[in-house]
């Protein structure tokens, strides 16, 4: 049917393409009729849907566990970048500013990983905690250390959130 196997993959490069175009403009030409089928089809079909997905994530939670496991360094800059706004870079330069010491008691960081407190009203990162001073910030009976923390960090500690680290400084992790 062709000359060559060359011919063969041509044929089949043009023949993708202009049925990608097609496609595409058809798309275009339909978008509200599309979306509206696909919409009608997903609330027709919603709990079949919904056990689709329990399945799937049922089926495929070891491997999840496995890629959060294997990316463990990605997954906690990336959650803390999400949810604080604070870069690997900019957490070193408050940990740096507090002599990488707990912001409230000034003791030792600990073994366990260290905790942003933020205020929840702003968003604003206040400093870097020890896992018990964490605990105790919305804590009654520690309310005088916290309340001096908390007045003295609202006026001093800076945020470096969207600093990035220079090229040519290597950072401690």
């Amino acid at each position: 049917m062709y000359a060559s196997k060359a011919d063969q993959t041509a044929y089949s490069k043009a023949y993708y393409k202009a049925h990608k175009d097609r496609w595409a403009a058809y798309q275009e030409a339909n978008r509200d009729r599309i979306l509206g089928q696909r919409q009608a089809y997903r609330q027709a079909h919603k709990t079949e849907i919904a056990e689709r997905w329990k399945a799937y994530h049922r089926a495929h939670a070891g491997e999840r566990a496995a890629y959060r496991e294997a990316h463990i360094e990605e997954t906690y800059w990336g959650h803390i970048k999400r949810k604080y706004g604070l870069t690997q870079f900019g957490f070193q330069r408050t940990l740096e500013r507090q002599r990488y010491a707990c912001a409230r008691c000034f003791g030792g960081l600990g073994e366990k990983t260290p905790h942003v407190d933020h205020d929840h009203d702003t968003g604003r990162v206040r400093g870097i905690l020890c896992p018990p001073c964490n605990r105790k910030v919305h804590n009654v009976r520690e309310i005088a250390l916290t309340t001096a923390y908390l007045n003295a960090v609202s006026s001093t500690i800076d945020h470096y959130a969207e600093v990035e680290a220079p090229q040519n400084v290597s950072v401690p992790s």
